[in-house]
């Protein structure tokens, strides 16, 4: 103990001779480094108290730099299609991923892709194109670039990393099970599918396609084939590998898509919304309104507009009620997410090819209040 004490008095009887020996015009120096040292010192004691998480700071910051999957979504919400059957048949402008939905304005002067929360909070432009069949699945929105002749664009749902990943004309994109569906649009209007990269493109089927979707790995088309006798329009049914697994010879403008086995469709004789079981074929009418020019779909609710009297239908599928849902003038192209549908306004009949004017209007499944969507 005493040695010890003898080296700590040698040590200090040091530094005073060095200081008194003609160093004084470092003072400021020794001064300034054995603050320096204090501080260190003391930042050091505090370890054991106040420990510092290194990857915890690492993770955030990465967190920071675009990590969108922990942002936007997560594993467990991550969509494997991009987009319900029944809203691509109605242009697909909407879709929905975890909490966030993705749809574009119909301003043809100043269109845009817009991404914002279900509840209507963080709404942010993603990019100035006029998208439609729009699908989000996972990191990517993919969507038809109107704005750009119909090309398949693929855009970050974050808005950055916009690429044109086909450079042909397409339209009722589909993002099923990691594969995209299409349209070939143009003198083909064969359907087509491809990967996510826009590669190995290939025909499924050359028949002259109109629209279609898919439900439960089943393409349901509609064909605008001149060599049939029963107006010039059928239903085909493929598998995912194109292969023909019905034609179902009924004549129709629309249809909605398949659920529990039973295709809705609009007659085109009639204009009246009806079913056929695709495998006994049986067909029956679920409304007696006619001029029904859109039908969608959420939770065994069909909705259907009526251009007729401008009315939104509603027909529950388990209980066959069919009653007036709202009134609001011409609607169509009816697309829901979440809680809200969407439709486009116009005014006019049935509607008219390149209408000159619409608007988008959404309309709360509960509460029923009415909306202008932002142009």
């Amino acid at each position: 103990m005493n040695f010890l004490v003898s080296i700590k008095a040698f040590i200090l009887i040091s530094i005073l001779i060095l200081c008194l020996s003609g160093c004084g015009n470092k003072d400021a120096n020794i001064k300034e480094d054995s603050d320096l040292l204090f501080d260190k010192i003391t930042n050091l004691s505090d370890i054991d108290n106040n420990p510092i998480d290194i990857q915890e700071e690492i993770n955030i910051e990465s967190t920071e730099k675009n990590n969108v999957e922990e942002i936007y979504y997560n594993e467990n919400t991550k969509n494997r299609i991009g987009n319900t059957f029944s809203n691509i048949t109605n242009g697909g402008y909407v879709t929905e991923q975890s909490d966030y939905m993705y749809y574009c304005n119909q301003n043809e002067d100043k269109p845009i892709i817009f991404r914002e929360k279900l509840d209507g909070t963080d709404k942010i432009a993603l990019v100035n194109f006029h998208g439609s069949s729009l699908n989000v699945v996972g990191d990517y929105l993919y969507y038809v670039n109107n704005s750009d002749n119909n090309k398949i664009y693929q855009t970050k749902i974050d808005g950055s990393n916009t690429v044109v990943i086909s450079t042909d004309t397409y339209a009722y994109l589909q993002v099923y099970n990691n594969e995209l569906y299409a349209r070939q649009s143009g003198t083909k209007n064969a359907l087509v599918k491809m990967d996510l990269e826009g590669n190995d493109e290939r025909i499924l089927s050359n028949e002259l396609i109109d629209l279609f979707t898919i439900c439960d790995d089943i393409i349901v088309c509609i064909t605008t084939s001149k060599n049939v006798n029963y107006g010039g329009r059928k239903i085909l049914l493929y598998n995912l590998d194109g292969t023909l697994i019905k034609d179902l010879q009924i004549t129709t403008y629309n249809i909605l898509g398949i659920v529990d086995d039973d295709l809705y469709y609009i007659d085109m004789e009639d204009e009246v919304c009806k079913k056929i079981n695709v495998d006994t074929e049986v067909k029956v009418t679920i409304s007696g309104k006619n001029k029904i020019q859109s039908i969608n779909i959420k939770d065994n609710i069909l909705y259907l507009s009526n251009y007729s009297d401008s009315k939104i239908y509603t027909y529950d599928l388990n209980t066959n009620l069919f009653e007036p849902f709202v009134v609001n003038g011409n609607t169509t192209r009816l697309n829901i997410v979440g809680e809200w549908l969407y439709f486009w306004e116009y005014t006019g009949g049935r509607e008219p090819s390149g209408m000159l004017s619409k608007d988008i209007k959404r309309i709360s499944l509960s509460t029923l209040n009415i909306q202008n969507v932002d142009k």
